[in-house]
């Protein structure tokens, strides 16, 4: 939830959300009603099947701006030393990584654990 929180810009999410909801609804996700609030944002993007998670990742490669991320595999190897780490860059650069599918190994590490993490 924090790639999300601490990654996005302002409102980008909410942007993503709203362009996609007939998406998301044809995919099945309970997107009648969006939610409000970049948490609860990042806790529905989170919850979201493969599918429907597809599309978030759509429309983040066809709108977002990453040309000024960092190396993914730096970021994660930082979010590694630092769990509590809040440098929207490196988590800019994890989120590129997550939503482009362009993923290093230390990425795909960081991911795994945080996905066990959660669980």
């Amino acid at each position: 939830m924090r790639m999300l929180e601490l990654g996005t810009e302002p409102h980008e999410l909410e942007r993503c959300l709203h362009e996609s909801r007939k998406p998301l609804i044809s995919a099945g996700a309970k997107a009648d009603n969006l939610p409000k609030g970049l948490r609860q944002q990042a806790e529905f993007v989170e919850s979201l099947s493969l599918k429907a998670e597809e599309l978030v990742c759509s429309w983040f490669r066809k709108n977002a701006d990453f040309s000024t991320c960092e190396d993914a595999g730096a970021a994660a190897e930082k979010l590694f030393a630092e769990p509590d780490c809040s440098d929207r860059t490196v988590w800019r650069a994890v989120l590129r990584a997550f939503f482009l599918r362009d993923r290093p190994p230390s990425v795909a590490l960081w991911l795994s654990g945080a996905a066990a993490h959660k669980r």
